[in-house]
């Protein structure tokens, strides 16, 4: 669900601010998202398929974008930069142990 939030909410931006005819590039860490919306992964069942499917209506905007999976190992940036706020406000993170 928070990944699908995070993308609708960057394809309301592009809507609002004009720019579904610029050639755009969406890299992501949700390899299920960048997968749905871009590749040949059908949408299943979850509590993430209506927004899912909002998604996948909002990209029939935009003829000229992609999308690119970058492996969350890979990604130590946004993951940190995904958590500044978060971190700003107070919240303390700790990984779990597994069961």
């Amino acid at each position: 669900m928070a990944e699908y939030s995070g993308f609708k909410t960057i394809l309301d931006y592009l809507i609002e601010h004009d720019l579904t005819r610029s050639q755009i590039i969406v890299y992501g860490d949700s390899k299920l998202v960048i997968k749905q919306m871009f590749g040949r992964w059908r949408i299943k069942s979850g509590y993430y398929v209506p927004i899912a499917k909002v998604c996948k209506a909002l990209l029939k905007q935009f003829p000229n974008i992609t999308g690119k999976w970058i492996p969350r190992e890979q990604n130590g940036l946004a993951d940190e930069l995904s958590k500044a706020q978060l971190k700003g406000a107070g919240v303390k993170f700790r990984i779990q142990k597994e069961d």
